[in-house]
């Protein structure tokens, strides 16, 4: 599968009907709807969703998963889609997955490397980029980020004053 976004990771059975409590890690529940085809750990045939359950423990329902020793099996596996069969979002808005290996230049122009990471704090994301001069934390805030190219994969950012 080329780029995927992780939706959910599978952490212990519920009950014996196959149903299996999840950590949900994605913050558009839409992606994981009821008939929405998702991978487990990104390999091998989809599996069909056949229910979701958000109230309380999360909790989620496979076609074909009928038994506790099958949810067992799953036990730690990621639930995964392909980036192109996620919910578009909006205007100017990406999933983090899109972000990772952008490069990212100050408005001077100069490298200061791609995005390793994107932390997800509770103001605002913080992008974590790698470059030659070490790691540099850029909020993810229009009076940082000036600029962003999603086909050539180009961000301009606004260095403020400690950044570096």
């Amino acid at each position: 599968m080329s780029l995927s976004l992780t939706l959910a990771r599978v952490s212990a059975p519920h009950g014996v009907h196959g149903e299996v409590r999840i950590r949900v890690d994605t913050d558009i529940p839409e992606n994981l709807q009821s008939g929405r085809r998702v991978y487990l750990d990104g390999r091998g045939e989809p599996r069909e969703i056949e229910a979701l359950h958000l109230d309380g423990r999360p909790r989620i329902k496979l076609r074909g998963i009928n038994t506790r020793e099958a949810a067992e099996a799953l036990r730690g596996a990621e639930l995964v889609i392909p980036i192109h069969e996620a919910v578009p979002l909006p205007e100017g808005r990406f999933y983090a997955v899109e972000l990772l290996g952008v490069h990212v230049m100050d408005t001077r122009g100069d490298s200061l490397g791609t995005i390793r990471d994107v932390l997800v704090t509770g103001s605002n994301d913080v992008y974590v980029v790698s470059g030659p001069d070490g790691e540099v934390l850029v909020p993810a805030t229009s009076e940082v980020v000036q600029e962003f190219n999603p086909k050539t994969r180009q961000m301009t950012i606004y260095m403020l004053e400690g950044m570096r």
